[in-house]
């Protein structure tokens, strides 16, 4: 099992609706360059209600 630091940005919609996108690049240590832009999945942003 490895341990590993990955982006997840999260936005709210509404009261009950959260939208978010996951990283697609890891490390094994926290890094801010984690959330940029490239290290994001391109697609749209899912939602969970």
């Amino acid at each position: 099992e490895q341990e590993a630091y990955v982006c997840l940005m999260m936005r709210q919609r509404s009261e009950n609706v959260l939208e978010f996108k996951i990283g697609t690049v890891s490390s094994p240590a926290y890094s801010s360059y984690l959330c940029d832009d490239p290290n994001l999945d391109k697609s749209d942003w899912m939602t969970q209600a």
